[in-house]
């Protein structure tokens, strides 16, 4: 069986000791979820520390790994008005972990003393996307509002933002459903989701 993590996909490419091409090894990239240009600009800077002579063991390997990596973070501050309601909206193609973040960005907010918080369950696609948020909001006692799979995603938003307002709460962390930019009409979906978003 082949190895499925991105670290050990790696690990096997570089000390296999076959002579694996720049092709493979973008391959692994790309299927980890890191995006065609920054798996292109990845693996030629891998490939070049390799050549280097400075990846012998499995922790150079990390270690050129986590330095690459970092270098290609973006770093931006989440602006926070608690004077208004505030709308965080979370976008990105399927198993990106936007569920997951929503989550952790709420357990965020909450130790800084933000909020109240609310998480819209605005994922109405994905097969128990909404028991998943649910839960989230159930161990970090956050009020959640949704609607069950199949339902109308800007509908809920719409639901989330008004029950927000009249609740009193200070942050909305609102689910979306995986979507590629190629599928048209999860785009006009979205579009409706961002017109009701501001409002």
């Amino acid at each position: 069986m082949p190895p499925s993590g991105l670290f050990q996909r790696l690990k096997a490419f570089f000390f296999s000791g076959s002579t694996p091409s720049l092709e493979e090894l973008e391959d692994i990239l790309i299927e980890s979820d890191l995006g065609y240009k920054t798996a292109m600009a990845l693996s030629e800077e891998l490939t070049l520390v390799a050549k280097a002579g400075r990846l012998k063991t499995e922790p150079e390997l990390r270690l050129a790994l986590k330095d690459l990596l970092r270098k290609n973070l973006r770093v931006a501050e989440l602006p926070f008005h608690p004077e208004n309601l505030n709308l965080y909206l979370f976008l990105g193609v399927n198993g990106v972990g936007k569920t997951t973040s929503i989550a952790k960005m709420a357990y965020r907010f909450a130790a800084a003393g933000q909020g109240p918080i609310l998480l819209a369950a605005g994922d109405t696609f994905r097969a128990a996307a909404v028991e998943q948020i649910r839960l989230h909001g159930k161990k970090l006692d956050v009020r959640v509002v949704g609607q069950g799979q199949g339902a109308d995603p800007a509908s809920v938003l719409f639901d989330s933002l008004e029950s927000a307002r009249a609740q009193g709460e200070k942050i909305v962390l609102a689910d979306t459903a995986g979507r590629m930019h190629t599928k048209a009409n999860l785009v006009k979906e979205l579009q409706k989701i961002l017109k009701i978003a501001q409002g």
